[in-house]
């Protein structure tokens, strides 16, 4: 579907594009070489606070069930 997007595009289009933002999809890096092989990727700003709000709630929900184990 990415893909699709980029053959709508002319070369000049796909050219100009310096950067591409998304989420850590490995698939949408492999895209983005092939159509737009002179931009950067970068992970979008929604992700990244996504991913640090998440962050200090993991090791509680790796420890959760040890402690409901607890008689």
């Amino acid at each position: 579907m990415f893909g699709l997007f980029f053959q709508t595009l002319t070369p000049e289009q796909r050219a100009s594009i310096r950067v591409v933002a998304g989420d850590g999809a490995r698939w949408i890096d492999s895209c983005v070489h092939e159509w737009c092989p002179n931009a950067e990727r970068a992970p979008d700003g929604f992700h990244i606070v996504s991913w640090t709000s998440d962050a200090p709630d993991n090791p509680r929900k790796q420890q959760k069930p040890l402690f409901c184990a607890i008689p």
